[in-house]
């Protein structure tokens, strides 16, 4: 074989079903526990993700049960590490079945989890080195070390007489027994000193006297100690656990303490006590409001499961208790329940309103019920217009920052500006300058909607004549619409001049028409009328099929029919609210009625009757 890309056809194919997933789980195992110098690094991390992504479909006992039979061909030690990690069932299968060197053994181990080492421990075909690695790490990894011993007192002090020798307190503390042992080793001639010297009415040596019996008996070594009255030497007293609390001592102290202030405190809200903050306090228990949580439900709707935080305050819950009236037997008839208002009672945490989302379960291939599963959330909390537009235009700031970024460095390479550049990239480049226009549009046409709604846009106002505008605007779209044999049919008045200042008059004008034009249907004609009705402009259109069939226009999501003509980049919906959000910043309207558009706006002059008596008014034909 010249070339090795078994590994690279495998990652082609995807497993959609059960078996699928589990023959490109054995293929994956045995190509990836076998390492082949000269792979692709890139190609082995995607087989491992792969691995993860599978384990997702296939349950721990298949996977265990695959580990396991090709576990004498896995000779990976990074796999072998990545199974260690993995469920207790897969680790055991693959550390009790793995294949390495004594060196791949001996670098892998400390790396190990202490629960995958356990395993390896129970393998008796390891090589000797690896085992005592094992039992060198297993020091820490069996059990807690024991709590350090103090070490006997040694006494190398012979008494010379046994009248004279002082009695050993049975009250004697380990600080004094230490202080003892340091000044023997310390000082081979001073005595240790006593914690509370008494006074012996049978001894008044002055202190030479003293410490010449002393230096006789070190003198005098061992055979002193044998001629002492004591035939035996006095046996040491051990210290006792308490008097050297180890670290389970003093948290048995702090649990004493707590119990007893506890005990001690008041009724009432807690006080501030000296006793030790340990995890099971009042202030780790208090319960938290809930934002949502989800749940599943048996065949009568009774809750048998939830998140584990909110699991203690709704398990067992009814939801035909808590629907509204008329859905009271929808648990019967197996309805689903979308954005439902509820109420619970219960504790701070869980008590108000919530909103209700579940979806009936069936068994799968004989379609038995099995109850609901969804989910609890808050509604959510009405904000103040101009809340919501500053916190909008806080976002669109944060979103337009890397957008321009993008679209800067794109004309950069597009224009050749730091030099050459292939004709290839130079296309790519244009592309996604303007890809990067178009976004930065939709951003301005957000915001100008958010502040137009919320009543801090005004448009410029000005004396624009939006007869002349529609037809300007009629004039370039019909040779895009001529393909398709469609277009419009306007009858437009003479000068109808409105508040509004030119640009904002040619904004209006054009999402409206593009906005139709781009929704009309091949050999579809759609009817236009511009006219005065008392101190308003009136403008009258014809709504496309595919627009009319739609219960709310400034709603509607669907793609234009005509790729050439766009009025912006979040679809017709958007851009007829948009204007609708302009006319009634100037006291006017856009509103639908039947299968009809209007559009009112105030107009500053009045309808002059010779306009159109005299001279008539042409039809426009587009």
């Amino acid at each position: 074989m010249q070339f090795d890309d078994r590994l690279a056809t495998v990652l082609r194919h995807k497993a959609s079903a059960s078996a699928g997933a589990r023959t490109q789980y054995r293929q994956l195992l045995d190509l990836l526990g076998r390492p082949q110098p000269g792979r692709d690094p890139s190609l082995l991390a995607a087989a491992r993700l792969r691995l993860d992504s599978l384990a997702e479909v296939i349950s721990v006992r298949e996977r265990a049960e695959i580990v396991r039979e090709q576990g004498r061909r896995l000779n990976d030690p990074a796999l072998v590490a990545q199974f260690a990690e993995a469920e207790p069932d897969i680790a055991s299968a693959a550390l009790s079945s793995a294949r390495l060197t004594e060196a791949e053994w001996l670098n892998l181990i400390p790396d190990l989890p202490v629960r995958a080492r356990g395993f390896l421990r129970l393998r008796r075909d390891l090589p000797e080195r690896v085992e005592v690695l094992l039992e060198r790490l297993g020091v820490r990894d069996r059990a807690l070390p024991l709590p350090p011993q103090p070490e006997p007192l040694v006494e190398n002090e012979p008494e010379p007489q046994a009248a004279e020798a002082p009695p050993v307190p049975d009250h004697r503390q380990d600080e004094h027994i230490v202080d003892a042992e340091y000044t023997e080793v310390e000082d081979d001639v001073a005595p240790a000193p006593e914690p509370e010297p008494e006074p012996e009415p049978a001894s008044t040596s002055p202190d030479p006297a003293i410490a010449a019996v002393t230096v006789g008996a070190v003198a005098a070594g061992v055979a002193a100690a044998s001629t002492s009255p004591r035939a035996e030497p006095e046996p040491q007293v051990e210290p006792e656990p308490a008097e050297k609390p180890s670290e389970i001592a003093a948290l048995r102290q702090r649990i004493d303490a707590f119990q007893k202030a506890r005990e001690e405190r008041p009724a009432g809200p807690p006080a501030d006590a000296a006793a030790p903050a340990l995890p099971f306090t009042d202030s780790s228990t208090r319960q938290e409001e809930l934002t949502g949580f989800g749940f599943s439900t048996d065949t009568a709707g009774t809750i048998d499961w939830a998140d584990s935080f909110a699991a203690s305050r709704v398990m067992y819950l009814s939801l035909p208790t808590i629907l509204p009236e008329d859905l009271t037997g929808a648990i019967e008839r197996q309805l689903p329940l979308r954005s439902l208002p509820v109420v619970l009672e219960g504790g701070p945490g869980i008590a108000g309103e919530w909103i209700l989302d579940a979806q009936p379960r069936f068994s799968s291939p004989d379609g038995r019920f099995l109850g609901y599963a969804g989910g609890f959330r808050r509604p959510l909390q009405a904000e103040e217009p101009g809340n919501q537009s500053d916190r909008l235009r806080q976002l669109l700031h944060e979103l337009r920052t890397p957008v321009n970024a993008v679209q800067g460095f794109a004309e950069v390479i597009q224009q050749q500006v730091v030099g050459p550049v292939p004709h290839d990239y130079r296309a790519l480049a244009a592309g996604i300058a303007g890809d990067s226009a178009r976004m930065l549009a939709g951003f301005d046409d957000l915001e100008r909607l958010s502040r137009l709604e919320s009543g801090r846009l005004r448009p410029t106002g000005g004396d624009a004549d939006l007869a002349a505008i529609f037809r300007q605007h009629l004039s370039q779209l019909t040779p895009l619409l001529q393909p398709r044999n469609a277009g419009f049919v306007a009858t437009l008045g003479g000068t109808c001049r409105v508040d509004l200042a030119r640009n904002e008059a040619e904004l209006l004008s054009w999402r409206i028409l593009a906005t139709l034009g781009s929704a009309a249907a091949p050999s579809e004609k759609l009817a236009l009328t511009l006219d005065h009705e008392g101190s308003n402009a009136l403008f009258v259109a014809d709504l496309p099929a595919s627009l009319n069939g739609s219960e709310d226009i400034f709603a509607a999501r669907g793609k234009p029919l005509s790729v050439a003509i766009s009025a912006g980049p979040f679809g017709p919906g958007f851009a007829l609210r948009l204007a609708r959000a302009e006319a009634r910043a100037i006291g006017g309207s856009l509103r639908r009625e039947n299968r009809r558009l209007i559009l009112t706006l105030p107009a500053l002059t009045t309808h002059r009757a010779d306009a159109t008596q005299s001279h008539g008014v042409p039809e426009h034909v587009a």
